[in-house]
């Protein structure tokens, strides 16, 4: 039987207690409670546990140790077995064993205890704890025996006061390391639910350290436990609070997991802990993130025009005019500025308005070329009758072509326009061929 067993209790700990036990018969030949009653026996279990034999040899007295620790929770189990059969000899042992309490109950003190409800048996067992009767008797009130043996050997003379930590869930050894610290039961269930352990307090950070912190302004333990995680001391907090850091800020920071230089950093630009936690995700370099925020980007669209290559005012321009990354990519991969897709985006896709911008190019090209020969036949009275023709075809074709650019903006008849230009071109080319041969 494992000690918790006394108290209803069943879990994997009492697999390991009875292989204990199993181990302690093979290695003496006997149970360690041959030839005693079931009262004895619960007796032992719940005040002093089994006492290992110091004749056996060291390393199996350790295996003992581990397997009949009496708190379940820190029992031996699969990890450290494993561990001891692999021959590692500093695996933690928390195996207590404390002789049995003898506690001169006499007939007087019997009757004593008799008149507040105890039999005789359980007379001893409380009065073996060393408490006096009121003691017990609050005890009684909240736990079983099995269960205030636990507390007792805590330190708690109260069963009130063990009580309100019982109600926590706090392990009864976690308890002696908060009330160390002076932390009530109430603060301990918190700082537990958000991961600050009591062994993890007391490794951080001496009882009297704690009101240093106090002192400094930083009363809440969690704070307390997270600053010291990152590294940071008393003297760290205190130069960057004497250089007018916001304390309280910078704590905001780093339970948001910045580093702690790189917290200074977000906030020099102006960055509250939350937003900086969310432009993070998408920027590393504060810097980078202030660009975009400081001209209205959020960090997600701006995160999606910084991975497509627009730059921050380029992406702004876009941005202004209605575009998204996505379209704004398109049509940008298409050739045309974000003037030329704000002119054509309600009327055509990106595709067909580069081939309008084409068209336009070309025609451009075309009043060019008849200009050049215009200006030729004027300049020249004696040129070539031939050239005056195809001056005036080139002005029909341009007019055409003008014509049907600016009434009719579409695509249609998008082969036939450069068809007009190839033989716009091509006047202009042969013109000055005449012009050159004819001299």
């Amino acid at each position: 039987m494992a000690p918790e067993e006394v108290s209803n209790y069943f879990g994997k700990e009492i697999d390991w207690w009875h292989l204990g036990v199993i181990v302690y018969e093979a290695l003496m030949g006997s149970n360690p409670f041959s030839g005693t009653s079931e009262q004895v026996v619960i007796h032992h279990l719940v005040t002093k546990g089994i006492e290992i034999p110091e004749q056996l040899p060291k390393k199996y007295q350790t295996l003992l140790r581990g397997l009949l620790t009496r708190e379940k929770s820190k029992r031996w189990g699969y990890e450290q077995i494993k561990a001891w059969l692999d021959g590692i000899e500093d695996i933690p042992v928390y195996y207590e064993y404390q002789p049995e309490i003898s506690v001169d109950t006499s007939e007087t003190d019997l009757k004593r205890w008799h008149r507040e409800g105890f039999t005789e048996q359980s007379a001893k067992l409380w009065a073996n704890l060393g408490l006096t009767i009121e003691e017990a008797k609050e005890f009684k009130e909240y736990f079983n025996y099995a269960d205030a043996v636990e507390w007792v050997r805590a330190g708690f003379r109260s069963g009130k006061a063990a009580y309100k930590w019982y109600e926590t869930g706090v392990e009864t050894e976690e308890t002696v390391l908060y009330e160390n610290f002076g932390i009530n039961p109430k603060q301990a269930a918190r700082l537990k639910k958000e991961g600050v352990a009591a062994y993890e307090l007391s490794k951080f950070l001496a009882a009297e350290e704690l009101f240093e912190w106090k002192n400094l302004g930083i009363s809440d333990v969690k704070e307390v436990v997270m600053l010291k995680r990152k590294g940071l001391g008393l003297d760290d907090v205190k130069k960057w609070k004497e250089n007018g850091f916001e304390l309280g800020k910078l704590i905001d920071y780093l339970s948001l997991d910045f580093g702690f230089q790189e917290a200074i950093e977000w906030r020099s630009l102006g960055f509250e802990a939350k937003k900086a936690s969310i432009w993070r995700k998408y920027f590393s370099d504060a810097n980078t993130a202030f660009m975009w925020m400081e001209i209205g980007f959020e960090p997600d669209e701006a995160k999606e025009f910084s991975s497509l290559d627009f730059e921050v005012s380029e992406a702004l321009e876009w941005k202004l005019r209605g575009f998204t990354p996505e379209e704004a990519a398109t049509w940008k991969e298409a050739g045309c500025s974000f003037e030329q897709a704000e002119a054509f985006k309600d009327k055509m896709g990106p595709s067909d308005a580069r081939k309008l911008i084409k068209l336009e190019r070309l025609l451009r090209v075309d009043v060019i070329c008849f200009i050049i020969l215009f200006l030729i036949v004027i300049a020249d009275r004696n040129v070539e009758d031939i050239v005056v023709y195809f001056t005036f075809l080139q002005f029909l074709l341009v007019i055409v072509k003008m014509i049907r650019f600016f009434l009719n903006r579409n695509l249609k008849t998008y082969v036939a326009d450069l068809v007009i230009s190839v033989l716009i071109i091509t006047i202009t080319l042969l013109s000055l061929v005449f012009i050159a041969f004819s001299k």
